[in-house]
């Protein structure tokens, strides 16, 4: 359509555009969004699903307090390695995701 020149601003924007488009890819791979209860119709809680779909709550675990996962993390809770998702895990959880989203 028109002919202009890429520059490195525009280059950047669609950088960060394909990156976000592959984070979201990602999170419908995660194992809570396998599971249909968040998808019903009224479900109060479903941003808790979305919300841990796309970033885990690494941050309310990490002993780094980071919010994303790196090799040198490490779960305060259990002192194993923390990915993005090990809360679904983590042996010496007690917590929901509501309790841990209000801390």
């Amino acid at each position: 359509m028109h002919n202009l020149p890429e520059t490195p601003a525009h280059r950047q924007r669609m950088e960060r555009i394909t990156d976000k488009e592959d984070s979201a890819e990602l999170s419908f791979t995660c194992p809570i969004m396998q599971q249909t209860s968040w998808r019903r119709a009224n479900n109060t809680r479903r941003h808790l699903t979305t919300r841990y779909a796309m970033h885990g709550f690494h941050f309310t675990i990490c002993d780094a307090r980071c919010w994303e996962p790196s090799e040198q993390c490490r779960c305060r809770l259990c002192g194993e390695p923390a990915g993005r998702y090990h809360l679904m895990n983590c042996p010496n959880n007690s917590q929901s995701l509501t309790q841990l989203t209000a801390q």
